[in-house]
C-alpha cells in the first residue's frame, strides 16, 4: 500500500494509460481504492494501465495495473519470476524447470564467453549477444516476456513481437528458440502450453 503524508489538498485517484478504459475505480474511501476490470481480456495482449494518485494535478504515486490475456481452453500456463527463484547475484543460470516446462539459457554464438546469469540489479536474468533461450517440455503456444525496461528487450525469433518493456512469442512448437541480440534483463517469462 501507499500512504500519503504531509499532503496539502485532496488526493485525486485517476486511471491513465493505453488501456485505462478497460479498468474502473469501483470503490474508494479515505484510506483505500478498489480497481476492477470491466470484462474479460479477449485480445491478444495484456491490458495495461496505471492508477495514479494526484494532488493539484501533479502525480505523487502510481501503481501499474495489468489484465492478462485469457488462456485458451485446454491450455495451461506457468510463470517464471527470476527474482523469486533464489538465485545469488551473478549466478550462472543454465536452465530452470517448472511444471514440466524447461527454459534453457545457453552461450550460443556469443564470442565473449558471456553466459546467461541472474543479477539483482534489475532483478532479472541477463542474456548477452548470441545467447539463446530454448523453451520446451510441451507444445508451446505463447511466451510473454517482461524486461527491466524497454532498452533490455533484445530478443529475436520468428513469431516474437517486442512492445516496449514486454515481448510476446506466439506459435505452436515443441521447442522454441529465441536469440539474444543484446544485453537483456528478463524479469519474468509466462509460458502458455498444451500437453
Amino acid at each position: 500500500g501507499y500512504t500519503t503524508q504531509n499532503v496539502t489538498g485532496s488526493v485525486e485517484m485517476v486511471l491513465e494509460g493505453t488501456d485505462a478504459d478497460k479498468f474502473e475505480i469501483s470503490a474508494k474511501d479515505d484510506s483505500s481504492v478498489t480497481v476492477a476490470v470491466k470484462g474479460d481480456n479477449t485480445g491478444d495482449a495484456a491490458y495495461e494501465a496505471s492508477l495514479v494518485a494526484k494532488v493539484g494535478g501533479k502525480a505523487i504515486a502510481s501503481v501499474a495495473l495489468t489484465q492478462a490475456v485469457a488462456i485458451p481452453d485446454g491450455s495451461k500456463q506457468v510463470t517464471f519470476v527470476f527474482a523469486e527463484m533464489g538465485f545469488e547475484n551473478a549466478q550462472e543460470v543454465p536452465e530452470v524447470s517448472k511444471d514440466g516446462i524447461k527454459l534453457a539459457f545457453e552461450l550460443g554464438a556469443n564470442t565473449n564467453g558471456n553466459t546467461p546469469k541472474y543479477y539483482s540489479t534489475g532483478n532479472g536474468l541477463r542474456t548477452y549477444v548470441g545467447n539463446t533461450i530454448t523453451i520446451s517440455g510441451a507444445t508451446i503456444t505463447r511466451a510473454e516476456f517482461t524486461f527491466a525496461g524497454a532498452s533490455y528487450n533484445k530478443i529475436e525469433a520468428s513469431g516474437y513481437v517486442a512492445d516496449g518493456a514486454t515481448g510476446t512469442w506466439t506459435g505452436s512448437d515443441k521447442s522454441v528458440v529465441l536469440n539474444s541480440t543484446g544485453t537483456t534483463r528478463i524479469q519474468k517469462i509466462v509460458v502458455t502450453y498444451t500437453e
